[in-house]
């Protein structure tokens, strides 16, 4: 699947190589739907003279391994405008993980559900990413996602 989409952080752009989602339970017993959204290395980065430059060597990935996204529960999820403040479920885990290098909680997070195409759907995904010692982030992907009902596949 070519032109899945991209994904923006203040600097840099990179296309999207993989998105899913799915659904799956978690070891607490809760489910719902997981994302796994991979990316190229970015195509677009700050000049090397920039602070920001040098900050995103490889792709990065947005994931949900923890806690299930709580969507709601209909046919077609076009049109649905989902937000979740927090970045974890209160006594539980995080909801989403960005991992440019190493793993980060994701807050303020809203999910589109713009257009839907057979089993997949294009959305624009939005949140802020928390690293210690730095300044959150913010980011938006805007791509098509595939549907499907299985677990997360790993990248290699």
């Amino acid at each position: 699947m070519n032109n899945l989409g991209e994904l923006s952080v203040p600097g840099y752009r990179f296309t999207v190589h993989r998105a899913r989602m799915y659904r799956f339970t978690n070891p607490a017993g809760r489910s719902g739907w997981g994302f796994h959204i991979v990316t190229h290395e970015a195509f677009e980065e700050p000049p090397e003279d920039d602070e920001a430059w040098g900050q995103f060597p490889y792709p990065v990935q947005l994931t949900t391994e923890q806690e299930p996204i709580p969507l709601p529960e209909v046919d077609d999820l076009t049109g649905v405008d989902f937000s979740l403040k927090e970045p974890c479920r209160p006594g539980g885990g995080d909801y989403f993980l960005f991992t440019p290098i190493d793993s980060h909680p994701v807050s303020d997070v809203r999910i589109r559900f713009l257009e839907r195409q057979d089993a997949r759907y294009r959305v624009e995904l939005t949140g802020t990413w928390h690293e210690k010692n730095s300044e959150p982030a913010e980011f938006r992907y805007l791509c098509w996602v595939q549907v499907d009902g299985g677990e997360a596949v790993q990248d290699a």
